[in-house]
């Protein structure tokens, strides 16, 4: 029921922007012949239809009634704010643009810092490793705190709802290539397999597989492997997206890998039979450049449920760079180093059991908690936020393991784990708002550049009819191009026709486009 009420909210809201804009084009083209009265009524749908816009939709709509001499856009803002006004509700504050020059390396990495406890494994863990690889520290430290996770399983949790939390993290390491993301994920890989080779799950990415590997001995049909806790390594994240996105599996899957993470128990009928998924805590980490993923997901993927439990680990350029790495057992100490780290993860997966309190730190906790909702814009990582006391949680669980291995979680490690928090809102800002968030209106413009790149020459109504894009878009993409030195424009005003207008591609001198 649920789900089809979504869907519906989601046509009827697709359906009611179709007809703003069909309306806002009408008025655009018409305005000044149009009487007062109907000027009166498409201002009065600008107050609260053009609401319902989506941003880039609204940037063009707005700009398209400043060149057609009708409302500036601060007018247009001003009706809009009177509309939001007159239903009572308080207008949105302007969201900050974040880009890649507005959160740079140097403040991902001291927000890492600040999420790094001053001894225990995980710091350990970087000392060690940042020895023999240039992997940036960002991905030694969510390594290390996977690798946390895995071994913990479901020794350890924290009640909650109807349900145990269990610390399982799911984490995605974003970088262009060369940057170590592989290695960010061989190191845990490496010390998980001496601690107990069971723990890697096999790296199967379908619904099916991963049912079979954890489903039940003695499911009806025929009993799977019958893990419940471990570890998953996708080394290529882009090779599951695509393989999602080709079997069309994706918004089919997403339940079942929701409830995975969530802890839940499953049951999923297949071709062999009806398997009982128990209550699971796996953990994955997986890598991925920002282009390739922003080429199989959206914004409205990423404010999905699934994504709203991902992390999301950025690293925009490495600070450092090793030619010849040097070996883990090319020196005794460090082979020494790392067998004191894989003796710490079994004295963590012994004796770090048991249902953790909380009590150190709930009233810090209710006081951020309410703090972080009250101040999150909404727009920008929703699914997340709704999560995020969920989040805390779970790194506070990994956190006190690492450090005192109490059963009750200090607030030094509810600090830390907000402070993992910040780093992981700031680390998705590059990926939204450069490769994904500012994407779709700079896939649109690639498309219809292409299209006359391939043409030299063509009408714009041509364009507009091939490629299904309205006449307000296409004004908006038009001036981009334009302003990019990529096409000039030429307006042949009929007798008693409108004026035409043809595209002339002039980038050919330019680097084809990709």
């Amino acid at each position: 029921m649920r789900k089809h009420q979504v869907s519906s909210e989601a046509l009827q809201l697709d359906e009611k922007r179709r007809e703003t804009l069909e309306v806002f084009e009408v008025a655009i083209r018409d305005w000044h012949t149009l009487g007062l009265k109907k000027q009166n009524e498409v201002e009065n749908r600008v107050k609260f239809d053009a609401r319902h816009l989506k941003p880039e939709q609204l940037k063009l709509v707005k700009q398209a009634f400043a060149d057609g001499s009708i409302l500036t856009e601060k007018a247009f803002d001003e009706l809009m704010k009177q509309g939001y006004l007159a239903d009572g509700v308080t207008p949105p504050t302007e969201k900050k643009e974040y880009s890649l020059d507005s959160v740079s390396q140097a403040k991902l990495n001291k927000l890492s810092e600040k999420a790094i406890p001053k001894t225990g494994f995980i710091k350990k863990y970087i000392d060690v490793y940042s020895e023999v690889t240039d992997t940036p520290i960002a991905f030694l430290f969510w390594g290390a705190m996977v690798a946390i996770a895995t071994v913990l399983g479901k020794n350890a949790y924290i009640p909650w709802e109807t349900r145990r939390l269990y610390p399982n993290l799911w984490c995605v390491f974003l970088a262009p290539s060369g940057s170590r993301k592989g290695t960010g994920i061989d190191i845990p890989t490496r010390l998980l397999r001496e601690i107990d080779p069971e723990l890697l799950l096999p790296q199967t990415a379908s619904e099916e597989g991963l049912t079979k590997a954890l489903a039940e001995e003695g499911a009806e049909g025929g009993g799977g492997e019958g893990h419940d806790i471990g570890f998953v390594r996708w080394q290529e994240f882009s090779k599951i997206l695509r393989t999602w996105r080709s079997k069309q599996s994706w918004q089919a899957s997403q339940e079942f890998w929701i409830n995975i993470w969530d802890n839940k128990e499953t049951k999923k009928k297949l071709s062999g039979g009806e398997f009982n998924i128990p209550v699971t805590s796996i953990s994955f980490l997986s890598a991925c450049t920002p282009k390739t993923f922003s080429k199989f997901f959206t914004p409205e993927d990423l404010e999905g449920g699934f994504f709203g439990r991902i992390y999301l680990i950025s690293c925009i350029k490495k600070d450092k760079y090793f030619p010849i790495p040097p070996s883990i057992e090319s020196s005794d100490e460090r082979k020494k180093a790392e067998g004191e780290l894989i003796q710490q993860l079994k004295d963590i997966k012994t004796h770090f059991t048991g249902e953790l309190s909380y009590k150190k730190f709930e009233d810090a906790f209710c006081h951020w908690a309410k703090e972080t909702q009250k101040d999150h814009k909404p727009g920008f990582l929703d699914s997340f936020y709704s999560r995020i006391e969920t989040h805390v949680m779970k790194l506070a669980v990994i956190y006190e393991a690492a450090t005192t291995k109490k059963t009750e979680i200090t607030e030094e490690s509810f600090t830390l784990a907000v402070n993992a928090i910040e780093f992981l809102i700031a680390s998705a800002y590059p990926l939204i708002s450069e490769e994904i968030g500012l994407s779709e209106g700079e896939k649109e413009i690639s498309r219809v550049a292409k299209y006359i790149q391939e043409k030299i020459e063509v009408r714009k109504s041509e364009v507009m009819q091939n490629l299904h894009i309205s006449a307000t878009y296409m004004d908006g993409i038009e001036r981009t191009l334009e302003e990019r030195e990529l096409i000039t424009v030429d307006k042949t005003r009929g007798e008693r026709g409108p004026t035409r207008k043809t595209y002339f591609w002039s980038g050919n001198n330019r680097k084809p486009l990709a």
